[in-house]
């Protein structure tokens, strides 16, 4: 039966001091950060899968601690150099091609 995590679990990170979301609410914040191809296709399916009520999902994804975490990894994700290196170069090879 799917349960209802609540606001409850957050931890302190002895070493650093900072808050540390559930590991399950960590679960799914990297399972949205994987884009359109991620698998399943919906939340509601991926709740199903991990046991909890897509009630819960809509409540974690209006948490302050989980929007602030999500909007930070998903800027380290559109920052990260590799990304914006691999974007140069398909720019680059579609203007050498001719189809810019």
């Amino acid at each position: 039966m799917p349960q209802n995590g609540g606001g409850r679990g957050w931890k302190v990170d002895p070493d650093s001091g900072a808050k540390v979301m559930p590991e399950q609410w960590a679960t799914f914040l990297d399972w949205v950060l994987q884009g359109p191809d991620r698998e399943p296709k919906f939340q509601y399916e991926w709740a199903e899968q991990n046991g909890c009520h897509p009630d819960s999902i809509r409540r974690w994804k209006r948490d302050p601690r989980f929007v602030r975490e999500w909007d930070r990894r998903a800027a380290e994700l559109n920052i990260h150099p590799e990304r914006t290196q691999g974007v140069i170069d398909s720019l680059h090879a579609a203007a050498v091609g001719g189809s810019v």
